[in-house]
């Protein structure tokens, strides 16, 4: 597919955490002339196309309709692998949704055929300060499990005081030395 693994990026999370919102300032943040593609597994495909930073040629978008990581899995490999030899790109973004299943997306990205095209950097779950404080995404076990298997949480607060309650919560949930970022300050590592 790739003579050179490409750096990719899961972005996982609650519907209205933010997910969307997150992988605009990231591909804001893309450095001129590199190629990114971004794997849209949710709604966020317009709001995308319409972001700052996001100009012809250099990010080429996909989205792919239904679950990810069960019954369309054979449609997010070959819509990641048309992404891939389409749009050669330095950075990957992948926007999973809500119902994705973080072990059975990571699967995927690790199959033999797809494994030796990505570079597996970060994965980064959105979690909402105020869906941190309700009870109804706490109780739900795959928001939880989405919390615990990414390798970093991602808060979008409003004000310091919903980005410190959501930490302290945080700290229940996942391990107290996983790291945890505030949104608007996220930066990827430059390629």
């Amino acid at each position: 597919m790739t003579s050179k693994a490409i750096p990719t990026h899961l972005v996982t999370g609650a519907t209205g955490a933010g997910k969307t919102m997150f992988v605009a300032r990231l591909l804001a943040q893309k450095s001129r002339g590199e190629r990114w593609a971004v794997l849209v597994n949710d709604f966020g495909l317009k709001t995308l196309r319409d972001a700052p930073g996001v100009s012809e040629g250099e990010v080429m978008m996909r989205e792919v309709a239904g679950c990810i990581c069960c019954s369309a899995q054979v449609a997010v490999r070959t819509a990641l692998i048309a992404l891939i030899r389409a749009a050669r790109p330095h950075r990957l973004l992948i926007e999973a949704s809500a119902a994705a299943e973080p072990d059975a997306l990571l699967s995927v990205l690790r199959e033999p055929g797809i494994a030796p095209a990505v570079a597996l950097r970060p994965t980064l779950a959105i979690a909402s300060a105020s869906q941190l404080a309700n009870a109804h995404y706490l109780a739900n076990a795959l928001y939880r499990k989405q919390l615990r298997a990414a390798d970093g949480v991602v808060i979008s607060a409003a004000t310091e005081e919903e980005d410190r309650a959501g930490r302290a919560i945080l700290r229940d949930i996942t391990r107290p030395d996983k790291p945890v970022y505030a949104a608007a300050a996220f930066a990827l590592p430059q390629l």
